[in-house]
């Protein structure tokens, strides 16, 4: 099984926006998403959600396997003119995550020889 990375631009919602905000101790930095405006964000019982779909590149770069759109019900992607539906804002990418042991038998072929000594390092 495969893990992912994703890094989603929460600002390509449609009509979000900064602010900061200041409060008794501190100015805090906050990102406003308009929930009417955005079809992929749902209000339910118990939190805000965003509805998200990852669809697989046909020619990947920088190592992102997919790239992820906000969701919508499928009657209103049908009300939606082609036009409407290309401009349809890509909010993030995803790739896949190395496992650790992966990551490190990468590293160790570029290592000096072990019977080399590296008193050399700059540090």
């Amino acid at each position: 099984m495969r893990n992912y990375g994703i890094r989603v631009n929460l600002q390509n919602l449609q009509n979000a926006f900064l602010r900061k905000f200041a409060g008794k101790t501190a100015t805090k930095t906050c990102i406003c998403l308009p929930i009417e405006d955005n079809p992929s964000l749902f209000l339910g019982e118990k939190g805000c959600y965003l509805n998200l779909t990852a669809y697989a590149q046909e020619n990947p770069q920088y190592g992102n396997s997919h790239f992820v759109r906000g969701d919508i019900p499928r009657e209103l992607y049908e009300q939606m003119t082609e036009e409407q539906r290309k401009s349809f804002a890509i909010l993030g990418n995803m790739k896949p995550i190395l496992p650790k042991q992966q990551q490190v038998d990468a590293t160790t072929s570029m290592d000096a020889p072990e019977d080399q000594p590296q008193d050399d390092l700059p540090f």
